[in-house]
């Protein structure tokens, strides 16, 4: 059951609550994001109704937020999830900015084993440890046995089609590293 707040500020017994210090208390509990919020509604209050906010204002604020915190498409979790799973379906890596030249947002290919800038299949480190070892590491990070990317809903190694050649042997292994 909900409960709105604008239910509490009409009732009569509640007016002894309509005081600055009461309001200030009230919004400090709320989070920073909507403390801003609050800031600009305040603002608008004053400049358009030549008033101080009062207890109705801050109540039909926090049901105002309210509403659209929970909206199920469009509120801020909801539209982190799609974005989470968007770039797992697409398999996009990372963009990182180059501060030091200034430019445009480049790719930049990092080895998940020593964080340096070549591919996993190309990484000393990666390529002498034993099957075992390497399998275990691929499986640790989520990573696909065929190309080494991150898997995802729509891509693992069973339906990989960017199989890589083996550094070892030369071969494409089907669904683990040797075998």
């Amino acid at each position: 059951m909900v409960l709105k707040c604008e239910t509490f500020s009409k009732s009569t017994e509640w007016n002894a609550l309509d005081t600055p210090d009461t309001l200030c208390a009230l919004v400090a509990k709320l989070p920073g994001s909507l403390r801003d919020g609050w800031n600009r509604k305040v603002q608008v209050i004053r400049r358009n109704f030549k008033r101080e906010p009062c207890l109705q204002d801050l109540s039909g604020f926090v049901d105002e937020e309210t509403v659209l915190v929970n909206d199920p498409m469009f509120s801020r979790d909801s539209m982190q999830d799609l974005v989470i799973s968007t770039e797992k379906r697409f398999n996009k890596p990372k963009k990182v900015g180059n501060f030091a030249t200034h430019s445009s947002r480049e790719i930049l290919i990092r080895c998940n084993l020593c964080s340096e800038k070549h591919d996993l299949d190309e990484c000393k480190l990666f390529l002498d440890k034993s099957l075992q070892e390497r399998s275990k590491f691929l499986y640790e990070e989520k990573l696909c046995y065929g190309c080494f990317s991150p898997i995802s809903f729509s891509h693992n190694a069973r339906n990989c089609k960017k199989r890589k050649e083996c550094k070892v042997c030369k071969k494409r292994h089907p669904t683990s590293l040797h075998g």
